[in-house]
């Protein structure tokens, strides 16, 4: 018992002796410490002081005189000849309202969003009508382009321009998640029809569920007749995205305050019965700008800018075989044809 109680007391005497020599270190060590982390941090604290600095002052900027422009777009269908044109004409800055592109997808940068709301922005996307994506839509966005074509002629459009970018992209971009469906020696290795087997397996199907979803939100009725360009300006095939009729979806939304978007409806066989010029003074007159005079306003046809190549209405009439354009006609459903006058 006095050997145990011996131990307890060496010990306890131990620990007061490595205390009373170590405090003399101990105080600075720990101020040194201090000091390095506080410089170490000090970047990033100033980083985060400036950010918040900009983003104060970027809430405070005016509304831009010019409306700000979102094209909403279904893949292949003219997208980046109307996005180039729109941003060159109208002056507008570029800003991204939805995450990284996909062949049909996106979700919206609800922080983004906002500042495009306050005028003089142009983004591009191919989001698809998720009601969460149409709820910001209808909270931020006055009016919106949606733009479209009969998908089956998207089907060689694809074919060619991946066919463009396994010779222009470099082998890293090819092996990119969002390429490599389409790129790389998979897809060179294959014939024209096997390539195209392959489109209509990924690319058509999707943009049918893509069209489907925008149909719905936008309560279309195909048992009218989609207006064609008829040589006036008047805009037709304008839909309300109405945030009270999200509620179906959602029934949280019920709770968000009255909103609206005016949505104009355009189809890549608008654009080539109209014309380049005639098709962007439309999109203009869209947005109140009428008196825009874009007679002579030239367009770059350069694939490596607008992705360009001349595209016909009845393409996939002449590159699809038989078998796959009666596989690709029956999966199109007949209303939307008869509506838009897709053979």
């Amino acid at each position: 018992m006095h050997i145990l109680s011996g131990c307890y007391a060496f010990k306890d005497s131990f620990k007061k002796l490595i205390k009373a020599v170590l405090r003399p270190f101990a105080r600075p060590l720990l101020n040194r410490i201090r000091l390095m982390v506080q410089e170490e941090i000090a970047p990033l604290r100033a980083e985060m002081t400036q950010q918040a600095e900009m983003t104060q002052q970027q809430e405070q900027q005016p509304v831009s005189s010019k409306p700000s422009f979102f094209v909403c777009t279904m893949p292949k269908s003219g997208t980046m000849f109307i996005y180039n044109s729109m941003k060159e004409i109208l002056g507008l800055h570029e800003i991204h309202i939805a995450s990284a592109t996909t062949t049909v997808g996106n979700a919206i940068i609800h922080t983004a969003i906002r500042d495009f709301a306050k005028g003089g922005y142009i983004s591009l996307a191919h989001l698809c009508a998720e009601p969460i994506n149409c709820m910001y839509i209808a909270m931020n966005i006055d009016k919106m382009l949606l733009h479209i074509r009969d998908p089956r002629n998207g089907i060689p459009s694809l074919v060619h321009w991946n066919d463009f970018c396994n010779k222009s992209l470099d082998s890293y971009t090819l092996s990119c998640p969002i390429h490599k469906t389409y790129g790389g020696k998979f897809w060179t290795d294959m014939t024209y029809n096997e390539k195209v087997t392959h489109v209509i397996k990924y690319y058509y199907n999707d943009c049918l569920v893509w069209l489907k979803k925008w149909f719905d939100v936008l309560q279309i009725d195909f048992n009218g007749k989609y207006e064609q360009f008829s040589g006036n300006m008047n805009i037709r095939n304008h839909h309300i995205l109405d945030g009270k009729n999200l509620v179906k979806y959602d029934d949280r939304f019920q709770f968000s305050l009255p909103c609206s978007t005016n949505i104009l409806l355009t189809t890549h066989e608008d654009m080539v019965k109209m014309g380049d010029t005639r098709f962007l003074e439309y999109l203009c007159s869209f947005y109140g700008m009428s008196s825009m005079d874009l007679s002579s306003y030239t367009v770059n046809k350069k694939m490596e800018l607008n992705n360009f190549r001349e595209g016909k209405p009845d393409s996939w009439l002449h590159e699809l075989t038989e078998e796959q354009q009666e596989r690709v006609t029956a999966m199109l459903p007949e209303s939307w044809r008869t509506y838009f006058g897709w053979k």
